[in-house]
């Protein structure tokens, strides 16, 4: 019995600590990203008031939007990560993989063959809509495919990357008829947060706080889906209802993601496993050091997509993906040599 409280009691302390660390960490890293730019900012004058009206529009209305967007996108992508990994058995698969970005990236790249190009007002509002409109019909694809397979997990995975490839193949079609308009395409579909705005912060916060606690209160049925499915049932879980509504949920998370940012890779990959070696598996404290993870990550990535090259500026899926394609290849040749 003691023995027994004293582990919970550690997982408290554990859990605070992730919380502290975590809050703390994220406010250093989201005032070093605020005042660090092509444009620097004097912290001191800005914070008592003596910064010039410019400086002080900058700030709230074009970095603090992009700063809170970092920490939504990259909360989102890393806990929807760390979901498909425990739903599929499988620590490579990320976010992406019910097919939900190749969706989006399809409508998308259609919308401006169409008309609708990155420069016009109506882009503010039509491409997020119709990049979310790709992704839930990606979706749905993929959940009737998977249905008519079998509806098992295997399916599902195999599904959604059947729908991945025949949505980027449509895409690449699109682009290549796309003449004189494929720089905004390719710039979308490498992710960034440049269109960042209170607007559609006012959209994805809500919708994102939303799933994110339906997902941390299902936290310890997570930990029981990591037993097996049949030890799963026996504990009292329903696990093709959890794992459907998990797989839905995610769908949402990525694709309010890349309906207002674009393609941002390997988030969803590397913020879940450097939680686990810092906290363990257990997703009651994995899951909130997965949010803060993947927020520091994306506002550190956003930082130097914006300086690197200034007054220009980086996609941040191309930076993303530059570090996380070696920590894939990492993550394959470990587990083959743990195989062997």
């Amino acid at each position: 019995m003691n023995d027994n409280f004293s582990i919970i009691s550690l997982k408290k302390k554990k859990l605070i600590l992730v919380l502290i660390s975590g809050i703390s960490l994220t406010i250093f890293f989201s005032l070093t990203s605020l005042f660090i730019g092509a444009v620097k900012l004097d912290l001191i004058n800005l914070l008592f008031g003596k910064s010039d009206v410019k400086n002080l529009e900058l700030v709230m209305n074009v970095r603090a939007p992009r700063i809170v967007t970092a920490i939504i996108v990259g909360a989102s992508l890393s806990v929807a990560g760390a979901v498909m990994q425990n739903i599929f058995r499988n620590p490579l698969v990320d976010p992406y993989i019910t097919g939900v970005a190749s969706g989006a990236a399809f409508t998308t790249s259609l919308s401006v063959l169409l008309g609708i190009t990155f420069l016009s007002p109506a882009s503010l509002y039509a491409l997020p809509v119709m990049a979310f409109i790709g992704a839930i019909i990606a979706l749905i694809l993929t959940l009737f495919f998977a249905r008519l397979a079998g509806g098992t997990y295997l399916s599902l995975l195999l599904s959604g990357i059947a729908i991945s490839f025949l949505f980027s193949s449509a895409t690449t079609i699109v682009v290549t008829t796309s003449a004189g308009k494929t720089y905004g395409i390719i710039f979308w579909l490498f992710g960034s947060l440049i269109t960042s705005s209170w607007k559609f912060i006012y959209i994805m916060a809500p919708i994102s706080i939303v799933v994110l606690c339906y997902i941390l209160f299902n936290a310890r049925r997570m930990n029981v889906l990591m037993l097996g499915d049949d030890e799963a049932r026996q504990l009292g879980v329903n696990v093709s209802s959890l794992r459907r509504n998990f797989v839905i949920s995610l769908s949402l998370l990525t694709s309010i993601s890349v309906a207002f940012n674009g393609i941002i890779g390997f988030i969803g990959l590397i913020a879940p496993h450097i939680s686990r070696l810092l906290v363990g598996e257990d997703h009651r404290i994995l899951l909130p050091s997965t949010i803060f993870t993947g927020g520091i990550i994306l506002i550190l990535a956003d930082l130097a997509a914006r300086t690197f090259i200034a007054p220009a500026e980086l996609p941040i899926g191309a930076l993303t993906s530059s570090i996380g394609a070696p920590f894939f290849l990492f993550l394959l040749i470990k587990m083959h040599r743990r195989h062997r």
